[in-house]
């Protein structure tokens, strides 16, 4: 995982300053009067998702599902990260009190850290107490868990930071955090890099590039505009009777693309409308079988590239070209 902080990777180890940062620019919710609200109602509903996915876990414990209590623990840190900024707090303040809980909770002490914090003391920690691990009650480390984000909802309205209570629950539930990563084998710092990956992938990051278009080095008539403009117009069969149905034609220039589609069912479902799919494929990706079928910039010049991603196989059917995304 890159930037996990852990001692097994070439780079510098993350500073929880670092995570901060990046975690900010993710932060749809920033500015927003209801910020706050809308990110604690975010953190109870993930540790929600979190308890969720460690009860499947009794029944079904395996590298799927240690996956999936990884990602529910990164996004749990996520928003834990963004309501204590909302509080006036910041992550490494925060951070540095959990340290400290984890460390009383285990009974274990080491030296301050010099310089900025990073995520490798919180598994430092971990590397003195693990004989301990087996040790401990799940049922009562999960519940306090629960606990602790249901005593920071149960706060209605902004606290002061210079009270100890929303500081030390926002420290315990980061100590909370951290003690259920180990308890499924999991480094602290692995679970924020898979995080980072997660929402970076999603929001990226100021002056980040898009992936290069899958047809930039295919001759120009082979190619997608970098810039058009498709109109999607709606008109109706039998319009103003009984049985009216509306259908969907596309032009770009003024020239219809493909079939005028209807939603092929009784209910209607916008499923006329699907198209946008395809074309966002474009947009982010420069891929799209279906579209380029339809505009003829079928790569000839490849006879790999046209029998293997342009042939009929690909857009046969617009769910084909769906699941390719996450081939």
């Amino acid at each position: 995982m890159k930037n996990s902080g852990s001692s097994g990777n070439s780079q510098p180890p993350m500073s929880l300053q670092a995570y901060q940062a990046r975690a900010d620019a993710a932060n749809q919710f920033k500015g927003k009067p209801d910020a706050l609200s809308k990110l604690r109602f975010g953190l109870f509903g993930e540790v929600g998702g979190l308890l969720a996915a460690v009860k499947k876990s009794y029944r079904d414990f395996g590298m799927a599902q240690q996956a999936i209590i990884k990602e529910e623990l990164g996004d749990c840190f996520w928003y834990l990260t963004e309501v204590s900024v909302e509080y006036g707090a910041t992550l490494p303040v925060v951070g540095a009190a959990g340290l400290i809980e984890l460390q009383r909770r285990f009974g274990v002490s080491s030296l301050p850290s010099v310089g900025q914090l990073t995520f490798l003391p919180f598994d430092g920690v971990y590397a003195m107490c693990h004989e301990q691990l087996p040790a401990l009650d799940r049922t009562k480390q999960l519940s306090d868990l629960g606990s602790h984000v249901g005593q920071l909802m149960s706060i209605t309205s902004t606290p002061d930071l210079a009270s100890s209570t929303p500081s030390a629950l926002l420290a315990e539930l980061l100590a909370d955090l951290v003690t259920v990563a180990w308890m499924f084998d999991l480094r602290f710092a692995d679970v924020v890099s898979a995080n980072l990956e997660k929402f970076e992938s999603r929001w990226r990051q100021e002056g980040a590039q898009y992936t290069v278009p899958f047809d930039s080095t295919s001759p120009p008539h082979e190619r997608f505009e970098r810039k058009f403009d498709v109109h999607f117009i709606e008109r109706f069969y039998n319009e103003g009777q009984e049985n009216e149905r509306p259908y969907v034609i596309q032009q770009i220039r003024g020239v219809n693309i493909g079939d005028r589609l209807t939603d092929n069912r009784t209910e209607p479902d916008g499923y006329r409308f699907h198209d946008v799919f395809h074309l966002a494929y474009i947009a982010h990706l420069g891929w799209s079988p279906v579209i380029r079928a339809l505009l003829k910039l079928k790569r000839k010049s490849d006879p790999k590239l046209d029998e293997n991603e342009d042939g009929a196989r690909c857009h046969g059917s617009p769910y084909r070209s769906q699941l390719m995304i996450g081939a």
